[in-house]
């Protein structure tokens, strides 16, 4: 057992378990949540802009792939500065989020656009 009933680290472990419980706690997965929508201005092409709203960071590409990509790299970077800052790291709950749709009534006569 790593720890003791205490919670705290028992040091007469081997060296082959200590190095696997530092593997194991020096770095953990967090999960965000991104929302991607395509964005065109007038006599443009499309871009996909990206948003992961826990940690405010914003970015932008020419393709799903691209952005998907550029975003997590936007997210790597903030956190790092985060923790180089000593500051706390915000997570999201994405268990326990609910994403969903509604519906309005409005006019037949009224022009609609793709936001």
């Amino acid at each position: 057992m790593l720890l003791d009933e205490q919670g705290r680290l028992n040091y007469e472990l081997t060296s082959r378990s200590v190095l696997c419980y530092k593997l194991i706690m020096e770095k953990v997965i967090l999960n965000y949540r991104v929302i991607i929508e395509p964005h065109k201005e007038k006599g443009k092409k499309v871009i996909y802009l990206a948003e992961c709203p826990a940690l405010g960071v914003y970015d932008w590409a020419d393709s799903i792939e691209e952005v998907l990509e550029s975003i997590r790299k936007g997210i790597q970077i903030h956190i790092a500065n985060l923790i180089e800052a000593k500051e706390e790291i915000p997570i999201s709950n994405i268990q326990q989020e609910i994403l969903t749709t509604t519906q309005v009534e409005v006019p037949r006569d009224v022009r609609f656009a793709f936001a």
